[in-house]
């Protein structure tokens, strides 16, 4: 089947717009009433302006969950909301670990605790 791109590219825009919960490409193109592989093929994935639409509704999203953490009184919600928002010092006593991970220029990753990567 022919596909206009550019009627493709309002529908999707038009998708998002209407519902924030759109974050997915899988959805989006659900949505539509297309297939994903039609959404590729027509390589609208590529489109910044898409992308930027999807990236925004991401944005408005997760505003929304930390909002929602927040004033929950659920202490697991509201300890995982800390931990986003947490210093690196503030997380580390969090999750009761520290790593400090740095690289060198002799394509070794070295670990805190003296664990050595070597890269290809």
């Amino acid at each position: 089947m022919a596909y206009d791109k550019k009627k493709l590219i309002k529908k999707a825009l038009q998708v998002i717009k209407n519902d924030p919960h759109v974050v997915f490409i899988d959805d989006l193109a659900n949505l539509m009433g297309i297939s994903r592989a039609t959404f590729y093929n027509q390589k609208l994935d590529k489109l910044d302006v898409i992308r930027d639409a999807l990236t925004d509704n991401k944005a408005d999203l997760r505003k929304l969950l930390r909002i929602k953490w927040a004033i929950s009184d659920n202490a697991t919600a509201q300890e995982k909301l800390y931990r986003l928002i947490a210093t690196n010092d503030e997380y580390e006593r969090l999750v009761g670990a520290s790593y400090n991970v740095r690289a060198s220029t002799d394509t070794k990753i070295i670990i805190q605790d003296g664990t050595e990567f070597g890269l290809p």
